[in-house]
């Protein structure tokens, strides 16, 4: 691009030329020119103040020499001093300056009016000509901008030391954002007819030819080579919008969201009124979670929406929905999404938004089914062969945009049905999981569109997608984990952190399966990944905890129980452990104290009340058990009566009951109730076992004389 901008600036010296000298500048005497021109701007700049301010010459040499250098500001304001001392001359190389001044300056539309002046003095300069092509790119109107270049092109007229190749170059831009893909790649390959070297032709059309896809006649690029090509365009022409606008939307397409941002604050830089950059710049700085530098892109957007087109301002609206989710102002969300459908209802990505603003609502019922839309749409997009309606879509979209976009929808749809009141019933656990199921094979068709062959080759993977396919895989874990799928939910974790080593739920997950599995050494490995990577998390303690309990290290097992209790005095499930480990080692009157604290919270608790007898034993208080078993009793056949579930069986009870009895010496009312029980349970192992040890005859020890044992003198 560099090369095409230093032709534009070759462009005024010819015109003097051809004025003044009949003769144009080119090869190295254009670049002595050049440099003794830059010297010239210096040193009049330095020496303003000797000229009179009514010298027209003067201003004619600081307007054509700032020109040159670049300066566009001062130099603006030089050629309209020099053409107000003289305004009824031709001057055209000062409107040419001017012209040009004001398209570099990004003030399109007021270029276009200067643009006329130049060309009604010299009709067929085909550069003034494509720089109104350009200009009419620039304020969105495309066909005027293509038939502008056709004219450009055809006119036969004075280029200078430029190239037909700019007025290709615009032209391939215009018929691309039209929709006439076919068009704009003929427009390219003319253009590097002329132009081989040009970097932001080669990187457009590469770009143009990744974004067809399957339906793109000509296969020898790649979206990698288009942004390898895109460097060298902004390396050599930094100050050039279009370069970082078509740069940020190509590593957008790619996923390649940070570089993506940067490209487009350097456009903002240069155009910072420039709503579509702004646009564009609020989704990728969304996908990378900075929501609140991304709201102030969308609002900035939104104060010149009138800058923008129907599917841009949709795009917006939609982005800005999903940012406000991300800041969980969930009506705004909402609102901003509805906006999007108004003006678009077949825009699929704006009910995903709707969806995840509703779910942050908690209205589980019409997110579900907003879901469900989304995923339709674009299914319906997909069933109609999208790709082959490429030339005359409603909307830009690419076949990576697309599944992308399917992607995400199934994702969030899954995540939708997994952690809603729907993810109680199997039928929706099992819906959650096909959703993401699906995302994967969405995902799968993403990566091919970026011509990927390992889509899951870490090194392939953006920041983006590995988030996102990290989440799904730790996401399908936890639902395989509901459906009692521990294998599964093993295996799907274990691809979350192969993906991710620091994905918190992708190694608490593992843990949850490995502790299901019986795999208990491992698990508690997991759980100190998880730790690590989310300290004094009250699931991954309390996980800790059960397995350390189960493993009897019951003093381990007190410690992360008490760090629960720590973050959480009134964990009532907590105390309870704690009571039990307590219990388990010994110290009976502490537990018994834990778990009156949580009889007095829950005072039906069959399971502690039955704990609380167990530990009574342990201090030898027998008839003290035997009063709490009897109530336990008592609570038991209330809820039996009343159909509650109970998750103490009444054979566990009296089994207890008989016991205390046992340890009371009651023996022949403990083999009374042990009976009891296996007249209601004849397999009930604890009772039977009990019953036959005390059937067994007494056994008569011997008696055995003590040694005597002589007392130290």
């Amino acid at each position: 691009m560099k090369n095409v901008i230093r032709c534009l600036s070759v462009s005024a010296i010819t015109i003097n030329a051809v004025l003044f000298q009949y003769k144009v500048l080119a090869g190295s005497n254009y670049r002595v020119s050049l440099q003794l021109k830059r010297a010239d701007s210096a040193l009049i700049a330095q020496q303003e103040s000797r000229f009179d301010l009514k010298d027209f010459n003067f201003w004619s040499r600081q307007c054509l020499s700032l020109s040159q250098v670049k300066e566009y500001t001062q130099a603006l304001a030089a050629c309209e001093q020099g053409i107000s001392l003289k305004p009824n001359d031709k001057n055209t190389e000062l409107w040419f300056a001017r012209s040009q001044a004001l398209f570099h300056l990004g003030k399109y539309k007021e270029s276009q009016a200067s643009w006329e002046r130049v060309l009604k003095n010299t009709p067929k300069n085909a550069l003034a000509i494509s720089y109104q092509c350009a200009a009419f790119f620039h304020v969105g109107k495309y066909e005027d901008a293509i038939d502008k270049c056709d004219r450009a092109l055809l006119v036969d007229g004075n280029w200078g030391d430029a190239s037909p190749s700019f007025a290709l170059m615009y032209k391939g831009l215009a018929l691309r954002k039209s929709g006439r893909l076919e068009n704009a790649l003929l427009s390219y390959n003319r253009g590097l007819a002329i132009k081989p070297s040009d970097s932001f032709i080669k990187a457009e059309r590469c770009s143009l030819i990744a974004s067809m896809g399957e339906a793109s006649p000509e296969k020898d690029c790649s979206l990698k080579s288009a942004i390898q090509e895109y460097e060298l365009a902004a390396a050599s022409d930094s100050r050039n919008p279009i370069v970082s606008i078509q740069q940020g939307l190509t590593l957008e397409q790619a996923g390649m969201f940070e570089r993506a941002s940067t490209a487009y604050a350097q456009a903002i830089q240069l155009e910072p009124q420039n709503s579509f950059v702004l646009a564009r710049r609020c989704g990728v700085l969304g996908a990378l979670e900075d929501y609140k530098a991304a709201l102030e892109a969308c609002d900035s957007a939104l104060a010149n929406i009138h800058q923008l087109d129907k599917f841009t301002i949709t795009y917006l609206l939609t982005q800005r929905s999903g940012v406000l989710a991300g800041l969980e102002k969930y009506e705004e969300a909402l609102a901003s999404a509805d906006r999007a459908i108004a003006i678009n209802p077949d825009f699929a990505y704006a009910y995903t938004a709707r969806a995840v603003s509703l779910w942050g609502l908690k209205d589980f019922i019409e997110a579900r089914k907003v879901s469900r839309q989304a995923v339709s749409i674009f299914q319906q997009n997909k069933n109609k062969d999208i790709f082959r309606e490429i030339f005359a879509r409603k909307s830009p979209d690419t076949p990576v945009d697309f599944y992308r976009g399917l992607f995400l929808a199934r994702y969030n749809q899954g995540r939708i049905l997994a952690s809603t009141v729907f993810a109680q019933s199997n039928k929706y656990k099992s819906e959650s999981l096909n959703a993401y199921q699906e995302a994967l094979k969405s995902f799968k068709d993403y990566r091919r569109a970026l011509k990927i062959d390992n889509e899951y080759l870490e090194s392939n993977l953006t920041t983006f997608d590995k988030r996102i396919l990290t989440n799904l895989y730790a996401n399908q874990s936890a639902a395989h984990l509901r459906l009692n799928s521990y294998q599964e939910a093993l295996n799907m974790a274990e691809k979350a952190t192969s993906i991710n080593q620091n994905s918190f739920a992708g190694w608490y997950n593992k843990a949850l399966a490995l502790s299901k599995l019986n795999e208990d050494d491992k698990a508690l490995e997991a759980y100190d990944k998880a730790d690590k990577l989310s300290p004094n998390n009250k699931y991954v303690l309390t996980g800790k905890g059960l397995i350390l309990q189960k493993k009897q290290r019951f003093a381990d097992a007190l410690s992360a129980f008490d760090k629960v209790l720590g973050l959480e005095p009134d964990n009532i499930p907590i105390v309870a452990l704690k009571g039990a480990a307590l219990q388990k080692m010994g110290r009976f009157q502490e537990a018994v104290t834990i778990y009156d604290l949580v009889l007095g919270n829950e005072p039906k608790n069959l399971k502690i009340i039955m704990a609380k007898g167990l530990a009574l034993q342990g201090l030898l208080k027998f008839d003290e058990a035997i009063a709490i078993y009897e109530q336990a009793q008592a609570i038991y056949d209330e809820n039996f009566l009343s159909k509650k579930s109970n998750s103490v069986d009444i054979f566990n009870i009296l089994t207890a009951k008989a016991t205390a009895l046992e340890n009371l010496g009651k023996k022949q009312e403990a083999i009374a109730l042990y009976k009891k029980v296996l007249g209601m349970n004849p397999n009930y192992a604890p009772a039977k076992e009990r019953l036959e040890f005390l059937k067994k005859p007494d056994i008569k020890k011997p008696d055995v004389k003590k040694p005597d044992v002589k007392k130290p003198d």
